[in-house]
């Protein structure tokens, strides 16, 4: 074993004894999940295979015909089957928790057929980063392929780490968009090193950046000495929320 995973594995083991009283203590009542009412009614839900064989998915969105876009971890994108696959993706680190992460269809998607995804980027040598990119995908046939590819937007600084990359994409009613990224795992061998960096305004670890569809900063961003366009501390959010306030909070992406 390697003496930083020794390390890490050594260090956890103090938490158990802890974490063992805390259960012992919890009263009975602890074991809800929640203190909200019983629903009137059971959900029922009946779930519908649509896709097998796809292999690590890790995002998808319904195009307008019905069709599903899907990105696997190790790189590909694919339509609907296991069988419509995208060209045109470009090269993404594969290695741990990088790959191709998020897809997310354009606000007009239906008249300019474009998309944005987040990877993980090759920076050179072992070094590795979040990137945004967008595209127009072309459907044809049972598949489709990427034109007009452009990388929008890189998280620096460049890391080695193949770590928490994050990343969610949503959309805010203004057509700009949040991305959420991973703080890179700096902590892996000194324990306050990811707390320290991710609170480092000057740097992309561990934040939520607004972007215009350009990948410019949005207006929104804060303009402070020293501050790069990040804003929220975070760790490694894969989950993101875009709301309409005019709307009532009507959800607008995932």
């Amino acid at each position: 074993m390697e003496p930083t995973r020794r390390f890490e594995s050594l260090r956890n083991l103090r938490f158990i004894p802890a974490l063992a009283l805390l259960v012992l203590a919890m009263p009975a009542s602890a074991g809800k999940l929640t203190q909200a009412p019983a629903p009137a009614v059971a959900s029922r839900i009946q779930a519908t295979t649509l896709v097998k064989g796809l292999e690590h998915p890790w995002s998808f969105r319904f195009l307008p015909d019905g069709r599903i876009v899907v990105t696997e971890k190790g790189g590909r994108m694919r339509l609907a089957d296991r069988n419509g696959q995208v060209s045109g993706v470009p090269a993404v680190v594969a290695v741990e928790q990088g790959g191709l992460l998020d897809v997310a269809l354009a606000p007009d998607f239906a008249t300019s057929g474009q998309i944005y995804f987040t990877y993980s980027e090759p920076r050179g040598g072992r070094n590795s980063g979040t990137s945004v990119a967008r595209a127009k995908l072309e459907l044809e046939g049972g598949g489709g392929r990427l034109t007009a590819l452009q990388v929008i937007f890189r998280q620096k600084p460049d890391n080695p780490v193949p770590i928490h990359f994050g990343s969610r994409i949503a959309f805010a009613a203004d057509g700009s968009l949040f991305v959420t990224l991973g703080e890179r795992g700096t902590g892996r061998t000194l324990e306050t090193a990811t707390r320290e960096m991710a609170q480092n305004p000057a740097n992309h670890f561990g934040k939520v950046v607004r972007i215009n569809p350009d990948g410019s900063p949005h207006a929104s961003t804060p303009k402070r000495p020293g501050w790069g366009p990040g804003g929220l501390v975070t760790r490694s959010p894969q989950s993101a929320v875009g709301r309409d306030p005019s709307r009532h909070g009507k959800t607008m992406d995932r």
